[in-house]
């Protein structure tokens, strides 16, 4: 049955959308076609008319009852409509069931191309059971979008055509396929034979395959052919992937065979292709043969694989997750991971015989590259082979992490990135800025088994040596560093490893070769390299008092903080605190601190052995402020005094705690010292503080200082003595001239420390004062002071005194002599060091002047004789004008 009706010409525009992939509802519609023939839409509900309007190449083709023909197949004629395409409506709740469904017609021994649309909420159900005839064929030329509705497709196991795609319907030669789109609510499932993909070529046939706005596409392929790409054979492949769409790919041929998505298996070679997955897209893709479950078939290469826009993949391969297939002899597979929110998980060598994660398969003889930037987030791993790179390669694969993350495991023998056992080559791994790569494997982490094989490694981003891991660096061979390198396995070194920036050793650093190292090595394992250059030093502590002790460490890095390290603590005095390590045993010298440049502190670096660097320590001992009297002052006149410390490591800083100064008066906070010129009087009270760096620990000491300050100070004057003389007599009397003190305030007046006399004063005027000098008096010069009770401190002036009697001593040799004899004056009771004026008056007198000897005598002999006559000999006492007389006759 079949009903025809006719719609408007602004319907085909929504049709023509609709065939270029635009996910939604298709209205049926009519058009013109060539030559002026009107197409028409219909609704089938009986075979005949559904293969009568296929072969009639109908616009719109609605099936509007559930249609089952086993064997039938439907042909769809050239499209005769002015949309270029035909439209198959699948209504909900129907099925159609057929056996085949072919794009391309015979025109007269011509092929002509067609293109079909599927829509609609119902299903389709294709089971092909010629082994020769793909289930639905769209040839090269011909297109195939399915937009809505479940489509599920198959071909019997034995197929040389493909489930979706191409098929031999026109001849012989390569079952090209021709464009496959699903887009939109389309739920596509699709099952391929031994040369025949389930999407895409058939044998030799290469194939263009689009997934995109959410659709869901679930394929399989159990022999040569990809499960999704190229037939088996040489055949190219192009498989996109993208907008939210699904895709679940499973090989399931255990032997040779085709890429779960990607080549197809050819004993001559495989054309490369591409794989692109992009736009929030998630990819899932299983092989079990010898073949990638994304990239090539066995003997194929992987051509690109490309991941952007919060791409999700993984992949699951007996031999390369993603790349290469086994025996691939071309350039190898060119992998480009790039975008924020992209993330691929590619576990290969599950099988025996061993593959990459992402790379080559068993001999695959040449590797490409692999590209992670934008943030990408990629594990790669093997369980018998190398994370990323090849098994038994001859190419090592280039590996470019700009950004982004990269976690490589590899199996028992096989690298974390490079080589998958000794016979295979390394690969070039650089690691950038804002890249991040982990490694971990059971032979190498990175690199392959020599020098010639190892490849290169530079790291300017965040590198992991994983616990349990190895990372040699064979003899001849060199990588470096200007990142962070986190070595928690072993660090071989028996080449060069050049470090410029931090390797956070929690593993062993080891070997014959040389770690030349103008950065960091953070030491919280072992290192036992041969050689480091650059940042090594060997830091000698002395405890105390200059004697080397046995405590040394060993840092590598230009300072110790860099080294994630503090320098040692040294046990300070008791008194004291310890203040850091110096160059100078008696601390004169260079302070080193965590952060400081220990090369240029020691004067450069090792050059093949750590540089010893001696330090010593320096202790800061606390300030002690003790009692002291500070002086008076005087409003108006200049003050200086200070508080500073008895002890205590400089810089000392003093500060007033409490209290106040007087006005006028400053404390200085560096010195200690008080100054400046008072303006008022009276007496002040302060508490003063006192700091250095011991205080920042222990806190800092105080003390209370009183200081007096008066309006005028105290006066005190000697007068000589009523004879003139200079010197007072112990016993005897000396007036005293006393200034400053005021009406009825107290004073006291001390002689030589002894307490002469106390009172108070008559007025505020200067006042004489007789004081009596202390009979204990000693001989010489004596401190007299006046102090007053308002007064801090007393004035002083100097006198003279002696502990002698009053009369002096004389005693001659005779009083009565011969003329021309000799004579001895002795006189007695003089003061020590008095002078003494010997006088003999007479006819013919004579003086003497001397001094007296330390026993207070002093004795005069006159060798020349006297002339006869009586004479008086007169002694005098120079500061007392004491005197002693004796008569003497000459006869």
């Amino acid at each position: 049955m079949r009903t025809t009706t006719s719609i408007d010409p602004r319907q085909k525009r929504r049709v023509r959308a609709t065939a270029l992939g635009t996910a939604g509802v298709v209205v049926a519609a009519c058009g013109i076609a060539a030559g002026g023939t009107a197409a028409w839409a219909a609704t089938d509900t009986t075979w005949n008319s559904l293969s009568s309007d296929f072969q009639s190449g109908a616009d719109d083709i609605t099936v509007g009852a559930s249609i089952t023909k086993t064997d039938g197949t439907l042909t769809l004629g050239p499209n005769t409509g002015s949309a270029g395409f035909t439209t198959l409506h699948l209504t909900g709740g129907t099925t159609l069931t057929v056996q085949a469904i072919e794009l391309t017609s015979d025109q007269g021994g011509t092929a002509t191309p067609s293109t079909l649309v599927i829509t609609g909420s119902g299903s389709l159900v294709v089971a092909q059971t010629d082994p020769s005839l793909p289930a639905i064929e769209v040839s090269s030329g011909s297109s195939l979008t399915v937009s809505s509705g479940t489509v599920t497709a198959s071909v019997p196991g034995s197929s040389s055509a493909a489930a979706i795609g191409g098929g031999p319907s026109m001849g012989p030669g390569p079952q090209n396929a021709g464009t496959l789109v699903f887009n939109g609510l389309a739920d596509v499932t699709a099952s391929g034979g031994d040369q025949g993909a389930g999407i895409g070529g058939g044998y030799g046939g290469s194939a263009t395959v689009e997934v995109d706005d959410s659709a869901s596409v679930k394929a399989s392929a159990s022999g040569r052919a990809a499960a999704i790409g190229a037939g088996a054979g040489s055949g190219s492949f192009a498989v996109t992937v993208r907008h939210d769409a699904t895709v679940v790919a499973n090989q399931l041929a255990s032997g040779v065979a085709g890429a779960a998505i990607g080549g197809g298996a050819s004993p001559a070679g495989q054309t490369a292709g591409s794989v692109t997955v992009g736009d929030s897209a998630s990819v899932t893709a299983t092989s079990i043969g010898r073949s990638a479950a994304i990239g090539g078939g066995y003997h194929g290469d992987g051509g690109s694989v490309t991941a952007t826009g919060y791409a999700h993949i993984t992949a699951t391969s007996a031999q390369a997750a993603i790349g290469d297939g086994e025996f691939a002899t071309g350039a190898g597979t060119a992998v480009s991971l790039s975008g924020q929110g992209v993330q691929v998980q590619a576990n290969g060598g599950t099988g025996s015989s061993g593959g990459a994660g992402i790379g080559g398969s068993l001999n695959a003889y040449g590797n490409d590259s692999l590209s992670v930037g934008g943030g990408a987030s990629v594990v790669a791993s093997s369980a018998n082979g190398p994370g990323i790179g090849g098994l038994g390669n001859t190419q090592g694969m280039t590996v470019s992490i700009d950004s982004g993350s990269v976690s490589a495991t590899g199996g028992p023998s096989g690298a974390g990135i490079g080589a998958g056992n000794a016979s295979s080559m390394g690969a070039s791994v650089s690691v950038g800025t804002g890249g991040s790569l982990t490694v971990a494997g059971g032979g190498t982490a990175i690199g392959g088994s020599t020098a010639t094989r190892f490849g290169s490694l530079s790291n300017t981003g965040s590198l992991t040596i994983a616990s349990g891991s190895t990372l040699a660096i064979p003899a001849g061979a060199s990588a470096s560093t200007s990142g962070t390198w986190t070595n928690g396995g072993t660090t071989r070194v028996d080449g060069t490893l050049n470090n410029t920036g931090i390797i956070a050793n929690a593993g062993t650093l080891s070997g014959a070769g040389t770690l030349s190292n103008s950065g960091s090595v953070l030491q919280n394992g072992v290192l036992s390299t041969a050689s480091v250059t650059g940042n090594a030093y060997s830091l000698v502590y002395d405890g105390q008092g200059g004697t080397k002790s046995a405590g040394s460490q060993l840092v590598y890095a230009d300072s110790v903080a860099a080294a994630g390290l503090n320098l040692a603590t040294a046990v300070p005095p008791t008194t004291g605190s310890f203040t850091g390590w110096n160059s100078a045993a008696d601390g004169t010298g260079a302070f080193l601190r965590n952060g400081d440049s220990i090369s240029g502190f020691a004067g450069g670096g090792a050059t093949g052995s750590p540089l010893v660097v001696d330090l010593y320590a320096v202790y800061q001992v606390a300030p002690v402020l003790v009692d002291r009297v500070l002086p008076q002052g005087v409003v108006g006149s200049p003050y200086s005094a200070t508080v500073a410390a008895s002890v205590g490591t400089a810089p000392i800083a003093y500060s007033r705690v409490v209290g106040d100064l007087p006005a006028g008066l400053t404390l200085d906070a560096s010195t200690g010292a008080v100054s400046g010129t008072p303006t008022t009087a009276g007496s002040f009270t302060m508490t003063v503080g006192a700091a250095n760096a011991y205080s920042r620990q222990h806190g800092s000491v105080t003390h209370d200082y009183t200081v007096q300050i008066v309006q005028t100070s105290i006066g005190i004057t000697v007068p000589r003595t009523a004879t003139g003389s200079t010197r007072y007599l112990a016993g005897g009397a000396a007036t005293l001239r006393i200034s400053g003190l005021e009406a009825n305030e107290s004073y006291t007046v001390r002689i030589g420390g002894k307490t002469a006399v106390t009172g108070k004063a008559p007025s505020n005027a200067a006042f004489s004062l007789k004081v009596t000098i202390p009979k204990a008096i000693g001989d010489g010069a004596q401190a007299v002071s006046v102090s007053g009770a308002d007064h801090a401190t007393a004035a002083t002036a100097t006198i003279l005194t002696a502990s002698v009697a009053k009369a002096l001593g004389l005693k001659l040799s005779a009083k009565k002599i011969t003329h021309g004899k000799k004579i001895t004056v002795t006189v007695s009771k003089l003061y020590a060091g008095e002078s003494v004026r010997v006088v003999i008056s007479g006819k013919h007198g004579k003086t003497a002047v001397g001094r007296a000897t330390s026993k207070g005598g002093y004795v005069l002999t006159l060798k020349k004789g006297l002339t006869k006559g009586k004479y008086t000999v007169t002694v005098t006492g120079a500061g007392t004008a004491r005197k002693a007389s004796a008569k003497l006759t000459v006869s």
